[in-house]
């Protein structure tokens, strides 16, 4: 390049620094038209994995609901050892029947996956495996269904009282009693928590609690046992 095209060149760049300085407005809406049309892509590549995310739930969902329904039949006839690891040996439509460790594993974010856990808690507890059903328990109380969660945190409970910890297990006994739909399983929940407290010595609380069970629940079979812890408490019954 000789002097010549390297002086014009110059005299170029320094014209378009002078236009560019001038009207500061050109260089703006360059700048902000750049930018808009990066967030424009940004967000309809959000919108696309929102969606794409959605239907991969929903497909989850389902394939969730269908597995837990093929291994609920273990479950219930108290197979817990193949309701908990499938019945590989058997299909339906092509498919092997996946256990219920496998559906948490696999769809544990869905409602079915957290039903569950809820089951192999249960399963785990029967087993004596309690490191287990305590995992698949806390899974558990992760569901939006007040049902699953109630049941739960009573199986958290027990695995507490099993380990005397009569605290804690009061503690859960009192969230199951919470979170359940019907009198009876109130009751009997809030009678539970009432025992764990006698058996640590918190009198007052306990009487609170049994005195609960024979007000609110006196119609059910835990206000006559109430109100028997009552009277090993020392309570005058009204």
């Amino acid at each position: 390049m000789n002097t010549e095209e390297t002086k014009r060149e110059s005299e170029e760049t320094e014209e378009q620094i002078e236009q560019t300085t001038e009207n500061p407005s050109a260089n703006f809406f360059s700048t902000t038209l750049g930018k808009i049309a990066i967030v424009v892509v940004l967000l309809i590549v959000t919108v696309s994995g929102v969606i794409y995310w959605q239907s991969q739930q929903k497909e989850n969902a389902q394939k969730a609901s269908l597995a837990l329904s093929r291994i609920r039949t273990y479950f219930e006839s108290g197979d817990y050892q193949r309701a908990l690891n499938g019945d590989p040996g058997t299909q339906i439509r092509g498919e092997s029947i996946q256990g219920l460790t496998a559906i948490v594993s696999e769809y544990g974010g869905t409602a079915s996956g957290k039903t569950a856990a809820y089951y192999a808690g249960i399963a785990y507890v029967n087993l004596k495996n309690y490191s287990e059903a305590t995992a698949m328990f806390e899974k558990a109380t992760g569901s939006e269904s007040d049902v699953v969660k109630a049941g739960a945190s009573a199986g958290l409970a027990v695995i507490a009282e099993h380990s005397n910890n009569f605290a804690s297990a009061s503690e859960q006994y009192m969230k199951a009693s919470s979170l359940a739909q019907d009198d009876v399983s109130k009751a009997r929940f809030l009678y539970f928590s009432a025992i764990c407290l006698e058996k640590i010595s918190k009198k007052e609380e306990a009487i609170s609690q049994f005195k609960e069970v024979v007000n609110k629940y006196g119609q059910t079979e835990y206000a006559g046992d109430s109100k028997a812890g009552l009277v090993r408490l020392g309570t005058i019954i009204d």
